[in-house]
């Protein structure tokens, strides 16, 4: 999700190479005005120095936490257990508004969020995940945190990540905050296409951690209004995708295990490309769960 040198790896879009090298009192100067930029909702235009407006940004985090919401270091949390809604991102429609699949994401995040946030001590934290959307350089992950923000979820429960490149990356990126908020379950968001691949990143990586233990949750979007012939195209690619990321995905659980203290126990690595869906019992009892996904892998709706 870098927007200059280090864009996502699978963003169709070409690197800019070639750009001069800036010391590191310039680059902390010109970070420290897009953050104020970013909060204003102004942006300059090219290489001019007039501001104009636009849609209120809000600043990435990095992993020691140093530029959480609104300059404000968030503590760990004091409730019995807190919880993190992952949100995967999707393609940004005109204007850059979310397209179907992101709205479907965000719909279906939101009262999960509510419901949670409404029980007697609890804390929830919602992490949108997304790259490059648009011609813009507009991130999916700051157009989907801007949604949630207008929908009713606390500004300073929503943290970002602009700096990976890919989904894998996204989940080392957030293992030491769900460590260091004392996170203690992890609902994922995404569409019913989508969700085997990212079921086998999060259960690869975050069960590799050993000196924490993580409940994982599952719950895709309702309706993905694919055709028959999307839904085909979309699972060549998604189980190609499984296969090229197989090295790196072992990579990050073997860097997951060795920078972790030992635990009693882990859950291995399976490298079966083909899981079932969630199922009901997959969800918290004490959240609805939506009916198990039919999955392009031959398991239906019951």
């Amino acid at each position: 999700m870098r927007k200059v040198s280090g864009l996502r790896q699978d963003s169709g879009r070409l690197q800019i190479t070639g750009a001069r090298q800036r010391s590191s009192e310039q680059t902390k100067l010109l970070a420290a005005v897009g953050r104020d930029l970013f909060r204003s909702g102004l942006r300059v235009d090219g290489a001019g120095t007039k501001a104009s407006h636009a849609e209120p940004r809000h600043p990435a985090i990095s992993p020691n936490l140093d530029t959480i919401p609104e300059g404000e270091r968030v503590e760990p949390s004091r409730a019995q257990q807190a919880q993190v809604i992952v949100v995967l991102g999707g393609p940004l429609g005109r204007a850059n508004l979310p397209g179907p699949w992101l709205s479907q994401r965000i719909e279906t995040a939101l009262p999960l969020y509510q419901s949670i946030v409404q029980q007697q001590g609890s804390t929830c934290y919602v992490v949108p995940f997304g790259g490059d959307g648009s011609e813009e350089g507009v991130l999916e992950c700051e157009v989907a945190r801007n949604h949630l923000v207008q929908r009713g979820v606390s500004p300073h429960h929503v943290l970002l990540d602009c700096n990976a490149a890919n989904t894998i990356e996204n989940i080392l990126t957030l293992l030491p905050l769900l460590r260091h908020l004392r996170v203690g379950i992890v609902r994922v968001v995404t569409s019913s296409f989508h969700m085997p691949r990212m079921q086998l990143y999060f259960d690869s990586i975050l069960h590799r951690c050993r000196d924490a233990t993580f409940e994982i949750y599952y719950h895709p979007t309702r309706r993905d209004h694919l055709t028959l012939l999307q839904q085909r195209d979309l699972e060549a690619k998604e189980l190609s995708l499984m296969t090229s990321t197989r090295r790196q995905l072992d990579e990050a659980m073997q860097s997951v295990q060795a920078q972790t203290a030992p635990a009693q126990q882990y859950l291995p690595y399976l490298h079966q490309a083909t899981r079932p869906p969630p199922s009901a019992s997959t969800y918290d009892e004490r959240i609805k769960a939506p009916a198990p996904p039919t999955s392009f892998y031959g398991f239906n709706h019951h």
